[in-house]
Formats: C-alpha cells, structure tokens, sequence
C-alpha cells in the first residue's frame, strides 16, 4: 500500500509538470470553446468548435463590460486594455446550423410542430451554443500570465525584505 503512494505522489505531480509544459500560456486543457493566446497588448482566443458567431464579453477592473461579436471565420479578440488589473471574458457560441436544416427547422415552427426540435435533440442532431469563461491579468500596461504576476511580487516582496 505504501509502494502505490509513493510511487501517486512520484508520477502524478511529473505528470502534471509535463503537461503544463506543453500547454501554450495562459491556456487550459479544458478550455471547451476556444484556446487563449496571450500576448503582450492582445488576448486572441483561436476556436476549437465550429461556429456562426462568436459573442466575447470582457469585464475589467474598473467594472467597464465590453461586447464584440466575431462572425466565422474572424477570431474572437481583445487588444489594449486600458487598466491595470484582472479581467473577466466569456465567449459564447452561436452555433452554425446547416442550410437544410435550418430551412427544416423554419418550417416546422411556421406549422407550429413543437416537437421537430425536442425529436432533434433526442437524435443528438439539434446544434448547441456553448459558452467558455476566464480571466487573464494586465500589468504595467501588458498582458501577463497569473505566473508572470506572481513571480514578479515575490521578487517585490524579497527586495522589500532585504532593505
């Protein structure tokens, strides 16, 4: 029983370690929607489903809400914030419908068949939005990692120690 844990707390944490390396900055593995990519003034968010319209609502610090709507196949992005600070995103999905499809669907709602679009979803055929949500940091004007920030106010804090 020791044997198994030592070798849980031995492998578990290399393979976190590893994956973290391969992951691009400030990206997740569970990001559903679309991969983050931080840049120093821009945060681009590159789609990993398919798409109608992507809405991107970013909230700032000072508590401003910003809308944009990316129509495929534009990528949905944020460049130069205004303030230092945490920042709040959430994309959702619009999803594409098929033209046949959604000629089907049009045609049963103007005969008023409520039970087209219930039959769809149980085949798993109905497309669903979907919606993803985050946070990225600015400091001294550029977008950073929660790393980067961390790292810099602990050399703040050391330097602070050692006066």
């Amino acid at each position: 029983m020791e044997k198994r844990s030592l070798i849980a707390q031995a492998v578990i944490p290399a393979v976190l370690v590893g994956l973290l390396c391969v992951l691009p900055a400030g990206a997740r593995a569970d990001d559903p929607v679309a991969a983050i990519n931080l840049g120093a003034s821009e945060v681009q968010w590159s789609p990993k489903v398919e798409y109608a319209s992507i809405l991107l609502t970013v909230s700032g610090p000072d508590g401003e809400v910003q809308r944009a709507e990316f129509k495929y196949p534009d990528k949905p992005s944020f460049r130069r914030p205004r303030n230092d600070g945490s920042y709040t995103y959430e994309l959702t999905v619009t999803p594409r419908v098929e033209p046949g499809l959604r000629a089907a669907m049009r045609a049963a709602h103007q005969s008023g068949d409520d039970t087209f679009g219930r039959d769809l979803s149980y085949a798993g055929l109905m497309p669903h939005g979907a919606k993803q949500s985050g946070h990225f940091l600015v400091a001294g004007g550029q977008i950073v990692t929660d790393d980067a920030v961390e790292e810099t106010d602990d050399a703040e804090e050391m330097e602070l120690g050692d006066e």
